[in-house]
């Protein structure tokens, strides 16, 4: 994959990579990348990405867990009876210890699985250039190149309150 040239500006606070961030996409630039020590909501917004479907998929998995559990403890209890003086061979409160469990091993499970797809997704396809001290306590903000668009986009990083401007690669 060919490295992207563009943009990076280096900002001390979240409020300058986010009143960057609304300038840029103001004046048209639709590829506005950020790099963080934290995930930072307002920037997050400023670049267009609403709440996290995490959740939801952890929900979903953890349900599924609940299910399994129920499912196996009764198919256990059915494909290998025992003689429990009269009592049924399934009963579901005995069980809800499985389903339990079962409920936090899927939804972990699913939780971390879906946190791996995202993350590998976003690093390939949205490459950002890599500075320590975006790791630490600055944000950057990154633009890819466009021909015709080069120093407009070098001015809004400066006057929204960038530390430094580079034209880097990504």
């Amino acid at each position: 994959m060919p490295r992207e040239t563009g943009w990076l500006g280096v900002f001390r606070t979240p409020e300058d990579a986010t009143r960057a961030v609304k300038a840029l996409r103001g004046a048209g630039f639709s590829d506005v990348r950020a790099a963080m020590p934290a995930p930072f909501g307002n920037v997050q917004r400023a670049l267009g990405f609403g709440p996290s479907k995490i959740g939801w998929v952890t929900f979903i998995a953890a349900l599924t867990g609940m299910f399994a559990g129920y499912v196996f403890a009764s198919w256990a209890s059915v494909d290998w009876p025992l003689n429990i003086g009269g009592r049924p061979k399934v009963s579901l409160l005995p069980y809800t210890v499985i389903g339990f469990e079962c409920t936090i091993l899927f939804g972990a499970l699913g939780n971390l699985i879906a946190l791996l797809i995202l993350m590998a997704r976003a690093r390939v396809m949205r490459p950002m250039p890599k500075r320590p001290e975006f790791s630490e306590d600055r944000v950057g903000v990154f633009v890819p190149d466009l021909a015709e668009r080069g120093q407009p986009c070098d001015a809004i990083l400066r006057d929204a309150g960038a530390i430094e401007v580079d034209h880097v690669r990504a």
